[in-house]
């Protein structure tokens, strides 16, 4: 059985644009948040990031936390 991909986009603030990312559901977020990081050329301690108005943590998982395709992760600058 194959895995399955999740479409997840993350939005923060004004200033940043929309970026969508494809992410196996069993993927520990934080490899999605260092690279949007990297893209914005953010510091991956200087920000939380929110789904369902709850902090992720690094460890989680998109099937840990019930995502679906096209959920929307929040990224906050501290």
């Amino acid at each position: 059985m194959t895995e399955r991909h999740l479409n997840l986009k993350v939005t923060c603030g004004k200033d940043y644009e929309e970026v969508r990312f494809t992410i196996k559901a069993s993927t520990p977020l934080i490899k999605l948040f260092q690279k949007y990081c990297d893209r914005n050329n953010l510091n991956i301690r200087s920000v939380n990031f929110i789904y369902n108005g709850i902090k992720i943590n690094d460890e989680d998982t998109p099937l840990a936390l019930g995502m679906e395709n096209d959920d929307e992760i929040n990224c906050i600058v501290l």
